[in-house]
């Protein structure tokens, strides 16, 4: 465990001079905002997508399947390695939040690290912790020709630590050199502090009483010290969004010009929404699962909105996580039967009466068994259902020809 204490350490090192930009004070952009992980997850389109991402891997249940003899599966509760996955991967947190923790990592940096503690030697060696691992700690060194990357962690010491190969388990996002995974705080900093000015600045426009609406004029002169008084006491009893729509009460010759609204401010408010739906793209996350209003959305169309989150936003997270898992945490020589599946069954309950149509059309148009159906609900195959079945009114699925019957002769009776 003394690795595992140094490891948890607060202090990191990175060799990447952009991200250690980005964590001292964050890259300036052409807004003038400074955008760091940190005040990226202050805009509250950045921390609601990556709620709907993190909350929509967590919630299913993750579980280690293994495969038997004439295609069926069973749940694999004896192996070690289940409980880790589905339960507890570690003695403080539940699955639910160490998988919200990674893809919280992986959706901000494009990157998620775990240091994956053995115990044991050889055959009776196997995985009994798994510890999520803040991504600004680590260090990738790619490997030379065909050796595999170096990990290097900056531990509580502050000294390096190079994990081997088997205590590391990487979860890269889409990637460039197939080695470390884009940041898409960087890439997309223009947006999100474009996103961030506009709001410092409706911000600054509502503490000052949301615009310049009008001038006070008189045809007297005013020193310094009347002007400066006069803006003090109509800035006290008027400005401010609070006082908005209060009524003014002008004397000693003051006359009050009201200013028409800039086009700049009118286009306030459409900017920033597009500002959500550009957060929105850069997450892949639909702008009705963050609270953005949806014109075209209807309660008929709602049930296919919420299928299109699951299987094109979701449904990449499923897959790369499983595979990735796959590859780092069981043995594929010694276990060649086990692997990883989460079930989104659950998610999909709104689709039944689709999926109910869809199975009932391919097992009587015959293009579909009973056990295929079976097979994609994560369902035992049942005795006799690997047959294709045809309506009665058409051809044999196996494409045998019926053979008519014999003619009988004609008895004495019909001839007669």
């Amino acid at each position: 465990m003394r690795l595992l204490d140094r490891l948890l350490g607060r202090k990191s090192i990175t060799s990447d001079p952009d991200v250690v930009r980005i964590l001292m004070g964050g890259v300036e952009t052409a807004s003038g905002e400074a955008v760091t992980r940190e005040s990226a997850l202050r805009i509250v389109t950045v921390l609601a997508c990556v709620r709907v991402l993190a909350e929509g891997v967590a919630q299913v249940p993750w579980k280690l399947y293994r495969r038997g003899p004439s295609g069926t599966r069973e749940e694999a509760r004896d192996h070690p390695l289940y409980r880790l996955l589905h339960t507890a991967p570690n003695g403080w947190q539940s699955s639910f939040d160490f998988r919200a923790t990674l893809v919280l990592h992986r959706a901000l940096t494009g990157n998620a690290f775990v240091f994956v503690n053995r115990a044991g030697a050889g055959r009776n060696r196997r995985i009994v912790e798994l510890v999520p691992i803040k991504p600004e700690r680590v260090t990738i060194e790619p490997g030379n020709g065909m050796e595999p990357p170096r990990y290097l962690v900056r531990s509580a010491g502050d000294a390096q630590i190079e994990l081997p190969p088997d205590a590391i388990w990487h979860l890269r996002g889409l990637s460039w050199d197939g080695v470390a995974g884009l940041d898409a705080i960087r890439q997309a900093r223009e947006a999100l502090g474009l996103n961030m000015a506009m709001e410092r600045h409706s911000a600054n426009t509502f503490a000052r009483g949301a615009a310049i609406s009008g001038l006070l004029t008189t045809e007297k002169g005013l020193t310094d010290a009347q002007v400066k008084d006069l803006r003090a006491a109509w800035q006290a009893d008027y400005g401010g969004a609070r006082r908005a729509g209060s009524v003014a009460v002008l004397f000693g010759g003051l006359r009050f010009e009201k200013l028409a609204q800039t086009s700049v401010e009118a286009q306030l408010l459409e900017g920033r929404r597009f500002q959500i739906e550009e957060i929105c793209r850069l997450f892949r996350v639909a702008p009705m699962l963050v609270g953005a209003p949806d014109k075209t959305a209807t309660y008929a169309s709602a049930e296919q909105f919420f299928l299109h989150h699951v299987v094109h936003t979701l449904g990449p997270w499923y897959t790369a996580i499983e595979q990735s898992a796959d590859m780092t945490l069981l043995d594929a020589e010694r276990e060649p039967e086990l692997y990883t599946k989460f079930i989104d069954a659950g998610l999909l309950r709104g689709a039944a009466a689709d999926r109910a149509s869809f199975y009932g059309a391919a097992l009587n148009d015959g293009w579909m068994t009973a056990n295929e159906v079976r097979g994609r609900e994560e369902l035992n195959p049942l005795p006799g259902g690997d047959v294709l079945r045809s309506p009665l009114n058409m051809a044999r699925a196996d494409g045998v020809q019926d053979q008519p019957d014999e003619p009988t002769a004609p008895s004495r009776e019909e001839d007669e």
